[in-house]
């Protein structure tokens, strides 16, 4: 996919979940943004929009903030322990208290004041390079619990008194002994946190404090038993509808899954993508619009779910 229009995406991705999709996809045009309008790099990574309406883009050269006029960029200076701790940035995430959390190539992660325009490093409690420079997921739970996920190593929490990530502040059992969690997704309707790994699906309920897993089900959770022996899961989404969204990478090449929990089916099964997107492509993320239309992004893609022909299909852009 040309940089300009993964660019482009990226932009129209922001306003995805605000988005009332009434007119035919092809109604929709994208606005390409480059380094000659004030980009930092061509290649941006992550963006989200603050309560105050800027854009903030996390680039491979730079953090900015865009107010549809102009940008600020923001770089690292070695000589100043509050400007970012790298250039390169892996992702953006507001979290309910309004932080800002920057993420970098380099392992390193904190909180940029959207203000003062200062930075502060938080500390991570995991020694192992290859996982915190690896694959990362942060998420917030309805408690205000700020987690940092390392792919296939661990979970970890935040404790603002600390200004630590680690371990020992986890208030979720989030993987059987042995298994490599890939990625968590917490589930307001239900307070569940539902946890992918290499394993399969394990879902911790906190209310019976149980950690549901094939073979050890005691809640009875449908999509526990429904998902046994399909191996590593990743992308894990619950959308309106009750239903969940999840992608396996067998042997042949990624599979799309969607397990109905008001019926307790599965929708779909073993969908490819490979017919729609001939390239490489790497789906990483389900979001839904605010009309219940369910979308796939990643990697050389974005595409959405047609409900009538239980299919995915790319959206047009010229």
């Amino acid at each position: 996919m040309p940089l300009l229009l993964r660019i482009s995406l990226y932009f129209f991705l922001m306003f995805l979940p605000g988005l009332v999709l009434a007119q035919p996809l092809q109604q929709y045009h994208f606005s390409n943004i480059s380094a000659r309008e004030g980009l930092a790099s061509n290649h941006v990574n992550s963006m989200v929009q603050d309560d105050e309406g800027y854009m903030w883009i996390g680039t491979l050269n730079g953090l900015q903030r865009y107010d549809d006029n102009r940008y600020i960029t923001f770089r690292h200076n070695p000589t100043d322990s509050e400007t970012i701790a790298d250039n390169h940035i892996i992702f953006l995430f507001l979290d309910s208290r309004k932080n800002l959390w920057v993420s970098f190539y380099n392992g390193k992660i904190g909180i940029f004041d959207r203000h003062d325009f200062k930075f502060k490093e938080a500390r991570v409690g995991i020694t192992n390079y290859h996982a915190l420079t690896g694959e990362r997921q942060l998420l917030e739970d309805k408690y205000g619990n700020v987690m940092l996920v390392f792919r296939n190593y661990t979970l970890t929490t935040y404790n603002s008194l600390l200004n630590e990530f680690s371990e020992k502040h986890n208030r979720v059992k989030f993987a059987p002994p042995g298994w490599k969690i890939t990625g968590m997704f917490f589930d307001k309707a239900s307070s569940n946190y539902w946890i992918s790994a290499d394993s399969g699906l394990a879902v911790y309920n906190p209310k019976s404090r149980h950690l549901n897993y094939q073979h050890h089900n005691p809640d009875h959770i449908g999509a526990i038993d429904s998902t046994a022996f399909l191996g590593i899961i990743f992308s894990l989404y619950i959308d309106s509808k009750r239903r969940l969204w999840f992608s396996i990478w067998p042997e042949e090449g990624l599979r799309i899954y969607c397990f109905d929990m008001a019926t307790s089916k599965m929708l779909v099964t073993r969908l490819s993508l490979d017919a729609q997107f001939p390239y490489y492509h790497e789906p990483r993320h389900f979001v839904e619009s605010s009309n219940g239309m369910v979308w796939l992004y990643g990697t050389g893609l974005l595409t959405y779910f047609d409900e009538k022909r239980k299919e995915f299909y790319p959206a047009a852009a010229d």
